[in-house]
């Protein structure tokens, strides 16, 4: 089964469903965070803000009951303190430890535990420098982390067994240390394991996941 989702902001015909709903109620919301030199995130502020806004909107949306129970609780994982904290020091760990010249190469791991639990075991080379800008070289190895337990949704249990890479290249700005450009090749299969109380074994779907991750100048 395949399917394609677009959301853009700015166009209302591409709001599709009540998540879509709840996303825009946080455009033009602001919240700060300051990250140090190695790329760790030292404070988060707010993020509370943002997330009275999601709530408001889960309000209209949906009475209370397992539906909207579910609805908070995928939000406050992909959209909560812990999950910016995560995601944002996982875009910055990317930097090597000490100078390097064109052909080097450094390793980064990193754990992202929210959502879908996963080790991404990076290889990066700096291919290039020209007018300011290093030209990297990336490569990942990703593997679902077995340490995580099942995510709960509902009365169910899911737990995802997946493996794949990403390819591909990506410009930072040396002056700053910000990606100005990436373009990447995404890649995973598997399946996920889902358990209900209603099923007496547990049901096993097949999953492949592909897609270009691509990040340009606004």
């Amino acid at each position: 089964v395949g399917w394609n989702v677009e959301y853009d902001s700015t166009d209302t015909s591409t709001a599709v469903g009540p998540m879509t709903s709840i996303l825009d109620a946080i455009v033009g919301q602001s919240f700060t965070i300051t990250i140090t030199p190695d790329g760790h995130v030292k404070e988060v502020q707010g993020i509370d803000a943002l997330w009275r806004r999601m709530e408001e909107k889960i309000d209209e949306l949906s009475e209370e009951g397992p539906e909207r129970a579910a609805m908070e609780t995928q939000m406050k994982t992909q959209y909560g303190e812990e999950a910016l904290k995560a995601n944002t020091e996982n875009s910055f760990n990317m930097y090597p430890d000490n100078p390097i010249d064109i052909g080097d190469t450094w390793q980064r791991k990193t754990e992202i535990n929210q959502g879908f639990p996963m080790i991404v075991d990076s290889i990066y080379t700096l291919k290039e420098r020209k007018d300011g800008i290093a030209v990297i070289d990336v490569f990942a190895m990703i593997q679902t982390n077995k340490e995580v337990g099942p995510m709960e949704m509902s009365n169910m249990k899911i737990q995802y067994n997946m493996s794949g890479s990403v390819t591909g290249i990506m410009e930072m700005q040396e002056s700053t240390g910000w990606v100005i450009r990436s373009n990447q090749n995404l890649r995973l299969t598997g399946s996920v394991i889902v358990n209900h109380p209603e099923r007496p074994q547990p049901m096993s779907i097949p999953m492949s996941i592909t897609g270009i991750i691509t990040q340009e100048p606004y």
